[in-house]
């Protein structure tokens, strides 16, 4: 007997994102193919990289950002991100937004992408940019610079996530299972640990204490 699959299981998305794969395959046999898909389902990781959506501007998005980030890498969806700071609501403060970025630069997909409004859904008639702060830009640049430095290693983790099924981003307990300190969202990007989850030195989320890292991420 056949049923109808429920719209979260639905294969449209999947089979959308196996044919734009397989057109541009046909069309540049000797290029490689590059797809980004917002929809999809369990099978799309294996056609394109993909995104958590429309994420909302808030210290409380950063963190659990993070969070999914972690969960979609350990379900073997390896080539992700989110819109750095935020994709609706107003725009982020300068300390948001620098942490954003800090986080970000070590996705697979970085992208600075936003719709800002105001508390009404109003446009605002900004947008997230590198430069939007004068005050931020060195710090914001020098993540960027970063960024381009660990791109033959961020290459390197996504190519051995493919080959040998290891999360590219991994929760420190991957690693350290036998240490207690390293519980709940906390991650790194191959050996590199993420900045610490979102955390304001005046407001939302805000870090009790120093961070705690493991002496060796192995």
């Amino acid at each position: 007997m056949l049923t109808r699959a429920p719209p979260s299981l639905s294969p449209q998305a999947l089979l959308m994102v196996r044919a734009s794969l397989e057109a541009q395959k046909a069309h540049a046999p000797g290029r490689r193919p590059w797809l980004i898909s917002r929809s999809g389902m369990p099978g799309t990781q294996r056609y394109a990289q993909t995104w958590s959506g429309d994420n909302y501007t808030s210290w409380h998005t950063l963190r659990h950002n993070v969070a999914m980030g972690l969960g979609l890498s350990l379900s073997g969806f390896f080539n992700t991100g989110h819109d750095v700071g935020g994709f609706a609501g107003p725009k982020p403060e300068p300390e948001l937004f620098v942490r954003w970025v800090q986080n970000g630069i070590f996705h697979p997909r970085f992208t600075i992408h936003s719709w800002n409004t105001d508390l009404d859904g109003t446009p605002d008639g900004t947008c997230n940019e590198p430069w939007m702060y004068e005050a931020e830009l060195p710090v914001v640049r020098a993540a960027i610079k970063l960024r381009y430095a660990l791109a033959p290693y961020l290459y390197y983790l996504l190519r051995r996530a493919v080959s040998e099924h290891e999360p590219l981003l991994r929760p420190l307990w991957l690693d350290h299972e036998h240490d207690a300190r390293v519980g709940g969202s906390r991650g790194a990007a191959g050996r590199w640990e993420l900045p610490a989850r979102g955390s304001s030195s005046s407001g939302e989320c805000r870090r009790e204490g120093p961070a705690y890292a493991p002496r060796v991420l192995a």
